[in-house]
């Protein structure tokens, strides 16, 4: 199986704000079949990525999802990152061996590798929209990105 994060940039890459580089749309696919998200849902994915640093540590840690924990829920369901607007849940987490990506009607599970591959690259690709920008918010989260992610990834 191949998971993959697919955006759709609506605004240009430039000298903007976080907030405008990275407007646009987001869905997982699985072997090419959307499992979560909409290519109907415009958002401003920088608020992802800001998630992603904050609860990477949790991410990358071997982990049971028994369904039981407000706070396991919080740092591993994509929807806790777009800031309360209501969306089906997709729910990420391993267990040291497999990763897992859980949907409303799907449940998915890869080798960890690929996993952890799957959500870098969903954080670089936001990254890579604000690495040119002048913007304070995005040359923050460009350098604390590199601190927090990229330090334990390479």
């Amino acid at each position: 199986m191949i998971i993959k994060p697919v955006f759709n940039w609506i605004s240009e890459s430039g000298k903007d704000t976080a907030a405008a580089l990275t407007w646009g749309t987001f869905i997982v696919t699985c072997d090419g079949d959307v499992i979560w998200g909409s290519a109907e849902f415009e958002w401003t994915w920088y608020e992802m990525l800001d998630w992603f640093m904050e609860n990477w540590d949790a991410l990358m840690q071997p982990q049971h999802n028994d369904g039981s924990s407000d706070y396991f829920e919080f740092q591993h369901d994509f929807r806790h990152s777009l800031q309360g607007v209501l969306t089906p849940r997709c729910t990420v987490w391993n267990d040291g061996e497999e990763g897992f990506i859980e949907t409303q009607n799907t449940l998915i599970s890869v080798p960890v590798d690929q996993w952890k591959a799957f959500l870098l690259e969903c954080a670089v690709s936001i990254l890579e929209r604000m690495e040119d920008s002048e913007d304070e918010r995005s040359v923050w989260m460009v350098r604390e990105f590199n601190r927090i992610i990229k330090s334990k990834t390479v």
